[in-house]
């Protein structure tokens, strides 16, 4: 209870808390609760909450703890105590900044890589993964650059799955698990893919063949599923933003064909606000 109290103050932005951050993180690295995972969940949200309130002057102490929070995160047993601690480090890459977050770069990202094809990780598990990935991208930019491919390859082979998958679906049962779970993993690669573009702006060598493989298959073929589609349109739109004229070559006839014309066509009608912005 006092993690949580603690958490939603520091959330709040109170005027002064940050200067109780150095007090608050000395009682909480002492008594790390790692027998009770309730408490523990609450203790690694709080450390979240408490990188939002001090921004980048947390980075020490995001660093002495940083291996806590990936330990926990490895818990793909305890599924909730897992997704907090994904969750605390896409706080701590949005409250420290590039410079603040560098020390622990290499460690995150070779644990995002090495869960994302491990086999005890759940789906929705990596979805959050790859949520993760998303925005360690987005908020680190160039820092990120190097472990771009590897994310790539790993996303290319999680939607080449997804086919694999979708053609054992039964499509006539409204209740389907397995297609609602591609559905969100296309949603997140394209939200992926979409952050990829907009952290790695200074780039010129990004690859985005297999970008726009996945817009014009889910542009195509997941227009039921609104937030899906919208997310596929954010990502043509990113992709025409920052190709060059050769790459414009490549990427033009695929996303300027009479099927994408038509689906951008039936989005500007759209009832959905996030589809029609799109």
């Amino acid at each position: 209870i006092m993690c949580a109290t603690l958490s939603t103050i520091a959330r709040k932005g109170v005027n002064g808390f940050a200067a109780r951050v150095d007090k608050i993180m000395y009682s909480l690295n002492a008594d790390f609760c790692t027998k009770e995972p309730s408490v523990l969940e609450e203790q690694i949200r709080l450390l979240g909450s408490l990188s939002h309130a001090a921004g980048p002057a947390f980075s020490h102490h995001a660093q002495q703890t940083i291996g806590t929070v990936l330990n926990c995160a490895l818990t793909f047993k305890n599924t909730d105590l897992s997704r907090v601690a994904v969750g605390v480090i896409t706080d701590f890459a949005n409250s420290l900044g590039p410079e603040g977050f560098a020390p622990m770069l290499h460690e995150v990202a070779s644990f995002i890589l090495s869960s994302l094809v491990d086999v005890n990780a759940n789906p929705a598990q990596r979805i959050g993964l790859f949520e993760c990935a998303g925005d360690l991208a987005l908020n680190l930019g160039m820092h990120f650059s190097s472990h771009v491919p590897v994310i790539v390859a790993i996303a290319q082979a999680a939607f080449a799955e997804s086919l694999e998958t979708l053609k054992s679906v039964n499509h006539d049962d409204d209740d389907n698990d397995a297609e609602q779970q591609v559905l969100s993993l296309w949603r997140v690669l394209c939200q992926l893919y979409t952050s990829i573009l907009q952290g790695q702006r200074d780039s010129t060598g990004i690859d985005v063949s297999q970008m726009v493989a996945l817009a014009n298959h889910v542009c195509l073929t997941a227009q039921e599923g609104p937030e899906t589609f919208a997310a596929s349109l954010a990502l043509i739109g990113d992709i025409a933003d920052v190709c060059n004229d050769d790459a414009a070559n490549i990427v033009g006839p695929v996303l300027l064909s009479d099927s994408i014309s038509a689906c951008l066509s039936k989005a500007a009608k759209s009832d959905d606000e996030e589809v029609r912005r799109n």
